[in-house]
C-alpha cells in the first residue's frame, strides 16, 4: 500500500463510524474513495437534484440551508454528508457550500449501502440523526398549503364528545 493510502486509512480509523471497521474492511474502502477539493463560497450538493454519493469532509467546513436559505447547519472535519439524501433514493432536500476550502473524500452510494448491510453500528450511526430529519419533515411540511394537521390545536380536531 502506498503512502497516501496508508495515511487515508489511518485517517479513517479515527472516524466514527468507520473506527470499527478492521483494517483488511478499511484497505477495501480505500480502493472506493474518491478524493476531491471543493473551493470556499462553491456548492457541493443543491437542493432538488439527486445524490449518488456519500462525503466525508476530511478538511474545512460546509454550511447546509434550506430552499429558502436558512441555516440547517455547518459540519466540518469528520463529518459526514450525503447520508440523508441516500437514504431517500438520492433526493437532496437541502443546499450544501463550501465555506472554507474543502478536502472531501467520497464514496459510491453502493459501498454506503454495503456498510449499512454489514454493520448494525454503522447503521445506527447514521440512524442517530433522524430527529433532525423528522424536524426538517416538519418545517417542510408547514410551509405547505396542506399545513392545516400540522398547525391545529388538538382541541380544533376533537368534534364530538365521548
Amino acid at each position: 500500500m502506498e503512502i497516501e493510502q496508508l495515511e487515508i486509512r489511518d485517517y479513517l480509523t479515527q472516524v466514527t463510524p468507520l473506527d470499527q471497521l478492521d483494517s483488511k474492511r478499511l484497505t477495501q474502502l480505500i480502493n472506493f474513495l474518491e478524493i476531491t477539493y471543493v473551493r470556499k463560497g462553491k456548492e457541493i450538493l443543491k437542493h432538488g437534484e439527486i445524490n449518488e454519493q456519500l462525503y466525508l469532509i476530511r478538511s474545512g467546513a460546509v454550511e447546509v440551508c434550506d430552499k429558502n436559505k436558512t441555516l440547517f447547519g455547518r459540519y466540518s472535519d469528520g463529518q459526514w454528508l450525503g447520508h440523508r439524501s441516500l437514504m431517500h433514493q438520492g433526493k437532496i432536500t437541502l443546499d450544501v457550500y463550501a465555506i472554507e476550502d474543502c478536502l472531501l473524500y467520497i464514496l459510491p452510494k453502493q459501498v454506503f449501502f454495503s456498510l449499512l448491510d454489514e454493520s448494525e453500528y454503522i447503521k445506527q450511526f447514521f440512524n442517530k440523526y433522524k430527529p433532525d430529519r423528522i424536524k426538517y419533515a416538519i418545517t417542510e411540511l408547514r410551509d405547505t398549503e396542506n399545513s392545516t394537521l400540522i398547525a391545529s390545536q388538538v382541541g380544533d380536531l376533537i368534534h364530538g364528545t365521548c
